[in-house]
């Protein structure tokens, strides 16, 4: 056989191994019956009867903050929505995955898109920082490391992991999805004050009570929540999606490496790798077990034979048809596989594909 069939098998073991989720999901719209788009102007009569479709973990009303999000979204700032929308596609699978593994509401993933319309390195003037907007206190509550080399607030995992592990405390206290939501905006003492204040034990009946702009806030992510199911009714679309980084996996490097290093050896345009790792303050990256690395799934193996073997190995080992080839061509040393990605190392940079 030659190179390029091997190569093509090598390949193929790896889409087998790292299968990747619909990366679609999260714009699946709400089905309607007659479905009849209402264009630039919404009415407000069709939102609210769509709001009513949302059932679920927020305690869906529809007040004037609701509209104006509503409106801001989908007529003043549509182009802002499109580039968030093109974020979810990126995003959502990751945060979807991780709200199925603890059992928690699908609703909460419309948190990050008030928080920071998606965006990991937004910053808030206070200080807050990612997708969940985590100030450096409370991330290091929630077990994210920030210090000269790294902000692990900036990595969209990791964060998701701590922003859910927060919620949920927040729910242990409330017992409420929607008062919990109040909480990660607001703060627990605001909330507990507000119960005492007003006597009530949910948000709306709570609400007056609350600092303003968490009174603003569970309005938002309603508002989003309409959005991310209805935007296609709006004539919106996503926009800025780039297949190469829809199709991501991290390694963690047992040896200290650089993004530069990294780009030149796997043939990635480093600009490109700093956006999918924006965790990283410096080009700098330790070996401490830690941190993740982010690469396009088209460049694991290339990854493994440079820098970590023993996995390379156990890719092809779990492959039924590279394990057949390996024998039947008698390729039996991990060192020939190498040179033959060697030969084949001339593969255009991801940015040019």
């Amino acid at each position: 056989m030659n190179m390029r069939l091997i190569v093509t098998l090598i390949t193929m073991s790896t889409v087998f191994l790292l299968s990747s989720i619909d990366l679609q999901a999260h714009v699946s719209p709400v089905s309607e019956e007659n479905f009849k788009s209402i264009g630039d102007t919404p009415n407000t009569v069709l939102i609210k009867s769509r709001l009513e479709n949302l059932s679920g973990a927020i305690d869906v009303q529809y007040d004037r903050e609701v509209r104006s999000r509503v409106l801001e979204y989908t007529v003043f700032g549509r182009a802002n929505t499109e580039a968030m929308l093109g974020r979810a596609v990126k995003y959502f699978p990751l945060v979807e995955e991780k709200l199925r593994e603890k059992d928690l509401p699908s609703e909460l993933k419309y948190i990050a898109v008030v928080e920071s319309m998606l965006k990991p390195t937004a910053k808030s003037h206070m200080g807050a920082f990612g997708i969940w907007q985590f100030m450096p206190s409370t991330g290091r509550m929630y077990g994210l490391e920030k210090n000269a080399l790294v902000d692990q607030r900036a990595d969209p995992e990791l964060a998701t992991e701590a922003a859910l592990n927060y919620l949920s405390d927040l729910y242990d206290q409330f017992g409420d999805w929607t008062v919990a939501m109040a909480a990660f905006n607001g703060g627990p003492g605001n909330v507990r004050k507000a119960i005492r204040r007003s006597g009530k034990t949910d948000f709306w009946g709570m609400k007056a009570y609350l600092p303003k702009e968490t009174q603003k806030y569970v309005p938002r992510i309603i508002a989003a929540a309409y959005l991310m199911n209805y935007y296609h009714t709006h004539n919106l679309s996503p926009k800025g999606i780039d297949a190469h980084f829809q199709e991501t996996d991290v390694v963690f490097p047992d040896e200290t490496l650089s993004l530069a290093e990294i780009s030149d050896n796997l043939n990635v345009d480093l600009a490109n790798l700093k956006a999918l790792n924006p965790i990283y303050k410096t080009d700098q990256i330790l070996a401490n077990g830690k941190n993740p690395l982010r690469l396009p799934k088209s460049r694991l193996q290339m990854f493994y034979l440079q820098y970590d073997q023993g996995s390379i190995e156990d890719l092809m080992a779990a492959s039924d048809g590279v394990r057949q080839f390996r024998e039947t061509n008698k390729l039996d040393s991990l060192a020939k596989v190498h040179r033959i990605m060697q030969d084949y190392n001339n593969l255009p940079p991801i940015s040019d594909v």
